[in-house]
């Protein structure tokens, strides 16, 4: 596999300091900021042309790819959020999205100590594998409308509202949604707001 962010500077604050080379402003990403005119550097292809430089990190056999890229964006879109959340020991964490993102995000929250987490998504087989990696509750937005969702997170948390919220759908509607879910001085990390679905207002 490769890192797809390349050609950052190194010298910069966001590789130098922050050690966050991904926002350099000179980073190259393959399938976001090349064009077709550059050659075989996009997504979506069979086969892609890995310019000098570009890290790369030896698979073992043992893993085949459809297993592997099941991480390869949303493992550590999920480690961020989890970063973020700065979750403590048996903190309630909701869960808005059932996507690779969101079950990741389901995951990782119980390993950094949540003791309930609960996962708001669809459609139901993706529910059924949020339970199957330990999800305590499921909830289907395709079955349970905006309103009954946030009143049942306060029923579960007995009114008071969960201690963190993950946004991990991309529909500008949870967010919204999400603040009506978290406690009061609790905390919300949005990260499924990749691209421009639509104005949020607060």
């Amino acid at each position: 596999t490769f890192l797809d962010v390349h050609e950052t500077c190194g010298h910069c604050w966001f590789c130098t300091v922050a050690k966050a080379s991904t926002r350099c402003p000179h980073r190259r990403v393959y399938g976001i900021t090349y064009s077709a005119q550059e050659g075989l550097l996009g997504g979506w292809s069979q086969m892609i042309y890995l310019k000098p430089g570009v890290k790369v990190v030896p698979l073992p056999e043992s893993v085949p790819p459809e297993r592997f890229i099941g991480a390869g964006c949303g493992l550590p879109t999920a480690v961020h959020a989890i970063e973020r959340a700065e979750i403590m020991l048996g903190d309630t964490v909701v869960v808005q999205g059932s996507g690779p993102v969101g079950l990741t995000a389901a995951i990782l929250a119980q390993l950094s100590g949540a003791t309930e987490v609960i996962v708001i998504g669809g459609p139901s087989n993706r529910l059924q594998e949020a339970t199957r990696v330990g999800a305590d509750v499921t909830i289907n937005i395709d079955e349970v409308p905006p309103q009954e969702r946030v009143a049942r997170v306060l029923e579960l948390t007995h009114g008071r509202g969960a201690d963190i919220v993950i946004e991990a759908s991309g529909n500008p509607k949870a967010v919204n949604e999400g603040f009506g879910m978290a406690r009061d001085a609790g905390r919300y990390v949005i990260v499924g707001q990749y691209t421009d679905l639509g104005n949020i207002q607060f």
